[in-house]
Order: structure tokens, then sequence, then C-alpha cells
């Protein structure tokens, strides 16, 4: 996870500026609480939390607790800051998310852009250990990742808020790079593993019904936006969903 602590915490606040405007973002909250459920009174782990994005609005929508970790202190301290100047009651807490401990027993684990992350099968399998050990028996897992069949000889996917620049082969995936659009721009490298990858290490983990989700976009961004500006992004989108049950 140094790769993912090093990108972060030099992007900081120019990742806050990404999220607050970028489609991609709006579309994502949409798919990610779609799968979430009704949340009210349940005990979440943010994982990759980030600046506090998801883990303010699971309070919000009536969380029992919501506690995010994150490797990057940069985006914890900016939770932080957030937190004490609009109090939810989330908690956060500067954490390896490739070396998760047991922080508790949580009704949902919540992953958004952490397996993207993983520099090997091993590691993403190591993730997944993790997430389980603070997971209660029979409840869901639900993350967002890079998705497996984005193309991006299809398109760059620069107008909904990141460009994809290259992408270099590897076992089982690919490393790529690219930029989310912020002023100025802001560089990223990730993986881009292949289905089966996270569907192994899930299994390896302990993990079942494993489902992949399609991203959706919502009524109000149609009318926002029109139709045929989220045409790429529904046939090639770079970003998908999945749960699993512990």
């Amino acid at each position: 996870m140094a790769d993912a602590q090093s990108q972060y915490d030099a992007i900081g606040r120019f990742y806050e500026a990404y999220a607050d405007t970028a489609a991609l973002k709006r579309a994502e909250a949409y798919t990610v609480f779609g799968n979430l459920g009704d949340i009210k009174g349940k005990a979440i782990l943010d994982v990759a939390c980030g600046f506090g994005f998801y883990t303010r609005a699971m309070m919000s929508r009536g969380a029992s607790r919501a506690l995010g970790i994150d490797v990057s202190s940069e985006m914890i301290e900016i939770a932080r800051h957030r937190e004490h100047s609009d109090p939810t009651g989330a908690e956060y807490l500067v954490c390896d998310c490739a070396h998760l401990p047991v922080l508790g027993q949580f009704d949902i684990v919540s992953a958004v852009y952490l397996f993207n992350y993983a520099s090997s099968k091993e590691v993403m399998k190591d993730m997944f250990l993790g997430m389980r050990k603070n997971l209660r028996t029979g409840c869901p897992l639900i993350a967002y990742t890079v998705n497996p069949d984005f193309d991006l000889h299809r398109n760059s996917f620069t107008k909904y808020g990141i460009t994809v620049f290259s992408e270099e082969r590897i076992d089982d995936g690919y490393r790529a790079r690219g930029e989310f659009v912020t002023d100025p721009p802001t560089p990223i490298e990730a993986f881009r593993w292949d289905a089966g990858v996270y569907e192994w290490a899930a299994a390896q983990a302990g993990l079942k019904h494993f489902k992949w989700h399609p991203i959706e976009v919502p009524e109000l961004e149609i009318e926002r936006h029109g139709e045929e500006f989220w045409r790429d992004f529904r046939s090639n989108c770079i970003a998908a969903g999945f749960s699993c049950i512990a």
C-alpha cells in the first residue's frame, strides 16, 4: 500500500476538488448507496475512506457507527478537520488496509477504490482477509473498483473526471497511469485486475456469493447532462461495484 499512501498524501485537497466536481463521483455515490441499501442502525467499517466522503454520509443516513480508515495520514487529517467543523459522529484512523487488524465486528464493510491499489494477487487476498475478520458472519462487503472490462482503446474517460493515459499488462491485470481532472491535474497510478483475481481473493478469505454490480447513473444527472453525455460512460465505464458475503 506504499504507492497509494504516497499518492494520496500528495493529492490531499486536490482529491477533494475532484470528488466535488467529477461526474464519475456522482454516479459512483449513487451506485454505492444503492448497493448499501438501508444502513440505519448499522455499524460500518469504511476502508480506504479518503477524506471521509462516505463515512460522513453513512452517519447522516442513520448508521449507528461509521469508522473510516485510510493509509494516507493527509486524507485522515482532512477527514478529521471536516468532522470537527461539522460533526456527524464519524470516527477516523490511519491504518494500512493491506494489513488490517481486528477493529471490531461490523454489520457492513465498504471499500471504495481500495482493491485497485493491491500490487499483487496476494496483497489483494490479504485485504479481503482483513475485512473478513472485521465483518459479522452473514454480513456484506460492498466495494467499488476499477472495472476489469474497461477498454482504454475506446475512450480515455476524461469528461467524467479521470483521464487514463496508458496501461501495461502484468500477470492477471494491468498497471494503469492517469490523472484526476483537477486544476492542476493530479497524477495517479493503479491496477486494473482481471475479474477472476477479485473472485479468487474473496474466496480465499472465505467470502461467498461474489457478484459484480454495474454502475448506475441517477436520473438527476441524466437531466443535467443529457443522455448523450453518459453514452460512453455506460458502454465503457472505468469503474464497477461488487459485493460478497461473510
